[in-house]
């Protein structure tokens, strides 16, 4: 690291703030050189790390630089291999913020392709501590959480998967009573219902099949390769298809990957036993809070088969019973008796109080 920068990250670290002229500063000095140093790299996620105030400028240049680095700098481009996941991970051990080491983290796996799972399930870890830590869930920690798990760099690429479902789930319960945004009810319903019902036809692609693949890309033919293939017996039948069939070939190449997937997703819209014990597992003890109940209504709505487990329960006239006996076989609790209407008061009786129901005649 070139001495100046290192005296800017020592001073700002002692500091314990980061205004926007130093955001300003660190950035022409970060990307003046030829490249973004590693060690550069590392001292901004120190300065992450270290108290104090934060400018709303540091977010976007701490997300910016750490993208540059670990997914487009080195080859092959938008692939974050071991070694670079090894290095973020590194790098953002300790505590990160919401809004700006949190927020790096979802780039990297917005930008990216692919990454390996160790990177997904860390970032998955430190959304849980950090959103956990805050107890209320506002608008933008939704729409940050909507992006980190439909990102398609993310734990199951734009598909959602069990271990996403975890990390919602303790949210909701560090959140449980809080004044929390309306729309996160909606997305909790609907992501961890997705990590239940949806299947995905996303398969990792190896470093090296994406190294071949870049490689074949960029390869630009020489003047003997061009006269070679010019000079090539010609393919009539493959022209004839191509002519009378256009774009069959590249349905036959398809067509295994889509037949596959269809009965993957059919098989993905039961809700088995293996998923009813797990959403039993985190539902609410008593009491369904709103965004389970959401959840609930959501299955019902969409599973094509239900596990007998949680057929009880999702059949209940009344979601906000209590879970246990629904779950242990007992009949649904009854639906409370409909409250008294009030009347005017009879000759003779006293007017009611504020906040207090008269006596009934009886």
């Amino acid at each position: 690291m070139i001495p100046a920068l290192l005296e800017l990250f020592e001073r700002l670290t002692s500091a314990g703030r980061v205004s926007a002229d130093d955001v300003l500063a660190l950035r022409a000095k970060i990307y003046g050189a030829d490249s973004l140093a590693p060690d550069a790299m590392e001292a901004l996620g120190a300065l992450e790390a270290a108290p104090g105030e934060r400018a709303p400028e540091w977010s976007d240049l701490l997300a910016e630089a750490m993208v540059d680095f670990a997914v487009h700098q080195e080859d092959p481009q938008d692939y974050v291999d071991d070694a670079k996941a090894a290095f973020v991970m590194r790098v953002f051990a300790g505590d990160v913020r919401a809004e700006s080491g949190l927020e790096c983290l979802v780039r990297i796996l917005e930008a990216a392709t692919e990454v390996p799972p160790a990177l997904s399930s860390f970032v998955l870890q430190k959304a849980t501590t950090a959103m956990c830590a805050k107890g209320r869930i506002a608008a933008a920690d939704v729409a940050l959480m909507r992006r980190l798990v439909f990102s398609g760099g993310g734990d199951g690429n734009l598909a959602v998967t069990r271990n996403e479902g975890d990390t919602l789930f303790a949210i909701h319960d560090a959140a449980r009573g809080a004044f929390n945004d309306p729309a996160w009810s909606d997305f909790f319903a609907e992501a961890v219902g997705a990590a239940v019902l949806a299947a995905s036809p996303y398969v990792p692609e190896a470093r090296e099949a994406a190294l071949r693949d870049e490689a074949w890309l960029d390869h630009k033919d020489t003047l003997g390769e061009f006269a070679s293939r010019m000079a090539a017996k010609p393919d009539l039948k493959g022209a004839i298809r191509d002519i009378l069939h256009p774009g069959e070939d590249v349905l036959d190449e398809w067509q295994a990957a889509d037949a596959k997937f269809a009965v993957d997703e059919a098989a993905a819209g039961k809700i088995t036993d293996d998923d009813a014990r797990w959403l039993v597992g985190h539902l609410s003890r008593s009491r369904l809070t709103e965004p389970e109940r959401r959840l609930l209504a959501f299955l019902k709505a969409e599973a094509s088969e239900v596990s007998d487990l949680l057929k009880p329960l999702l059949d209940a006239a009344e979601l906000q019973a209590p879970l246990a006996p629904a779950l242990a076989g007992a009949p649904p609790q009854p639906a409370p008796a409909p409250a008294r209407q009030e009347t005017a008061p009879g000759p003779g009786e006293p007017a009611p109080v504020f906040g207090l129901r008269r006596t009934p005649a009886a």
